[in-house]
């Protein structure tokens, strides 16, 4: 694990991201608030003070230390110049030795609320526990006045995730959630064609993302991720979040949605394959498929919008061979644009390292190297109301007649 942490930390300059964002960490509940309230104008003071050249100094602590963080959170972190991982927590405490002595972090707890007590002097707290932690975290950082990165989905329900968007809106801190595949630059070039209006007026999008991460015969077993307690759902949350959210911006918010799903993992009770049929607001229409259980690469993205005037097409990682790619096409279907953007050098944690790379600009006042993409708590909110929504819009099919007798 050290070794593969390593090579992350090495490529993560030009990587390509996962999509395993999982820890198989949990966070205590100990109600007892931080003496140690850290006044936001002084820690964006802090930061401001620090920032030099487009460069922060930067003390970041981490709630959570598994896979995700070590290979994805952690290296993007560390490829950021001036940014230093302080601390670390979880109640798995051989878990977090192993992630501070993998990437040398000298500080390392068991909970979030020792953390933040003994470590007075943090400028951003990054939360990459299971889903059912986040509300407890973002609620702890806004208390403390702590700018904070919440890993996707930001809740398991949109009633947590409208506290958490009142509690940050109330705190007055800087906050975002992990949609960190807004900055693909296949993404970006769709997002810039869409905003320019040269694929005319968007009509569809299909949304996918998939990959054979738990497959019953070629998958390692379920983590957290198709656990009730910790999941509210499986692939719908886990990897469809993600395509919910490029959606929404690139077109919008979404009006209504039904969905379908199917359980295929032996004992799973959660959701493996997801599919949903969408309406924005624009009246564009969506269609979603997110599966950890399907056939492509890592993350295993693809984005298709057709527009009047031809359409655009995302591959990030969706074949096992990692190639991102841009092609926009005629209205015929001719592929007259086509770009390879794929990093020289693949990593789990290019995307994240983008986008922690901005958020620190901005919790600084500095430049974003990505202007209007940094995903918000508010546009966080939206996606996890797509998503509630999608677990309750499975009623709407209507039955089919036989039809055997005319075949």
């Amino acid at each position: 694990m050290q070794a593969m942490v390593q090579v992350a930390r090495r490529n993560v300059a030009d990587g390509t991201p996962g999509s395993r964002c999982a820890s198989s960490s949990s966070l205590p509940l100990s109600l007892d608030l931080p003496t140690c309230r850290c006044q936001l104008a002084e820690v964006r003071l802090v930061i401001i003070q620090h920032c030099q050249g487009g460069h922060v100094t930067a003390a970041v602590a981490m709630v959570g230390t598994g896979e995700w963080a070590q290979l994805g959170l952690g290296p993007a972190l560390q490829s950021i110049d001036g940014v230093t991982i302080a601390a670390c927590a979880s109640p798995d405490l051989a878990q977090a030795r192993r992630f501070a002595q993998a990437l040398g972090v000298p500080g390392v707890y068991t909970g979030l609320d020792e953390m933040l007590a003994s470590e007075a002097s943090l400028d951003l707290l990054v939360v990459s526990t299971p889903d059912d932690h986040h509300p407890v975290a973002v609620q702890r950082a806004a208390a403390a006045g702590l700018p904070v990165f919440c890993e996707k989905p930001l809740a398991n329900s949109a009633a947590e995730a409208s506290e958490l968007h009142r509690a940050v809106e109330q705190a007055g801190i800087h906050a975002t959630v992990g949609f960190s595949f807004r900055y693909s630059k296949a993404m970006q070039q769709l997002r810039a064609d869409v905003q320019a209006g040269v694929l005319g007026t968007p009509w569809l999008i299909e949304l996918h993302e998939r990959n054979p991460q738990f497959h019953p015969a070629i998958g390692r077993p379920l983590t957290w991720k198709g656990d009730r307690s910790h999941a509210a759902a499986g692939a719908i949350f886990e990897y469809g979040a993600h395509i919910v959210d490029l959606g929404y911006w690139l077109l919008g918010p979404v009006h209504e949605v039904t969905a379908s799903f199917k359980t295929v993992v032996p004992g799973a009770v959660l959701d493996d394959i997801a599919t949903a049929q969408l309406r924005y607001q624009s009246g564009a229409l969506g269609i979603q498929v997110a599966s950890w259980v399907l056939g492509g690469g890592f993350p295993g993205i693809r984005v298709h919008l057709h527009g009047s005037a031809g359409s655009g097409e995302v591959l990030i990682g969706e074949s096992p061979d990692g190639r991102e790619l841009y092609r926009r096409r005629s209205p015929e279907g001719q592929i007259f644009k086509e770009l390879d953007l794929t990093p020289a050098h693949p990593s789990m944690a290019t995307y994240a390292s983008r986008h922690l790379r901005d958020f620190l600009a901005i919790i600084s006042g500095s430049a974003v190297r990505y202007p209007d993409t940094m995903p918000t708590v508010s546009g966080s909110l939206h996606v996890q109301h797509v998503l509630d929504t999608m677990l309750r819009a499975t009623q709407g099919s209507l039955p089919v007649p036989d039809g055997q007798a005319g075949l």
